[in-house]
């Protein structure tokens, strides 16, 4: 199998998101047909379900997965703090056979107390012990 870079855009949306992730973890792309700005939106979620951005509008990979019907696979390739100050991220994806699931438009909403109470938790639990926990 072979292997791409691309970016994704949108991640300004998703900043708490992106904070939780890590180079090497797997991703899901799934189409939002009913995507109020786009109806092949294709979104980037992490393995939880929490998505981090969209492939963009003019990427071969959105080309492939609409007009040829492949699907694809992907990890995290690297996250890095651009010039503003906020998080991009590139993925590491290939192209499979399999279909791309659909899923309903989610606007981006802010996390509920609980999942606050979770993030600083595992925030916490980095800086105390310098790992990562999922």
């Amino acid at each position: 199998m072979k292997l791409y870079k691309t970016g994704i855009v949108g991640e300004s949306h998703y900043q708490r998101a992106i904070k939780d992730c890590a180079a090497g973890d797997r991703i899901k792309v799934c189409h939002e047909p009913d995507n109020p700005y786009d109806g092949l939106a294709l979104r980037v979620d992490t393995a939880y379900g929490e998505t981090i951005g969209y492939i963009a509008k003019s990427s071969w990979i959105r080309d492939a997965i609409h007009a040829e019907g492949r699907g694809i696979a992907g990890t995290i390739a690297s996250i890095n703090r651009g010039d503003s100050g906020l998080l991009g991220v590139v993925l590491d994806v290939t192209l499979t056979d399999d279909d791309v699931a659909e899923r309903s438009y989610q606007k981006s909403e802010p996390p509920s107390d609980n999942e606050l109470g979770k993030r600083m938790v595992k925030a916490l639990w980095q800086t105390l012990v310098g790992k990562k926990i999922r």
